[in-house]
């Protein structure tokens, strides 16, 4: 974003940071140096305010998954993504399987098979409506 012309702060804004608390914003108690430029300072962003919350307010296109907190990425986010974007992109990278924020099946099932999808650990390809999808 940077290279192509926004300022850092501009760039930064482009995303919404999250952690078990929910959203982070810049009333968070003890923020992390390395979250600073990622808490929120907008009015509408709420300390903690849930993914879900801030899912429907904000229309994302891309969901990306480091917690390792496990299935964070609940059927009704994922069906929300699917309602927001053709093509919703959906990257659940934590490690291992039991840590990903949802599977390749549960991201194609809830989006009828739109998504697009990498993860941090392997998933097998998922058939929708006969045809097969391939996961990364």
């Amino acid at each position: 974003m940077v290279k192509r012309g926004l300022a850092d702060e501009e760039a930064f804004n482009n995303f919404w940071l999250f952690d078990h608390n929910g959203l982070i914003t810049k009333n968070r108690e003890s923020l992390e140096a390395i979250h600073v430029p990622y808490a929120r300072k907008d009015p509408e962003s709420k300390e903690g305010e849930p993914l879900l919350d801030v899912l429907n307010r904000v229309k994302p296109t891309v969901l990306i998954g480091l917690a390792g907190a496990g299935k964070l990425f609940t059927e009704e986010i994922l069906v929300q993504m699917g309602k927001f974007n053709e093509r919703p992109i959906i990257m659940p990278m934590s490690n291992p399987t039991n840590k990903m924020e949802c599977t390749a099946e549960e991201a194609q099932r809830c989006t009828q098979g739109r998504a697009i999808f990498a993860s941090g650990s392997p998933q097998p390809d998922i058939e929708i409506d006969g045809r097969t999808v391939a996961s990364s």
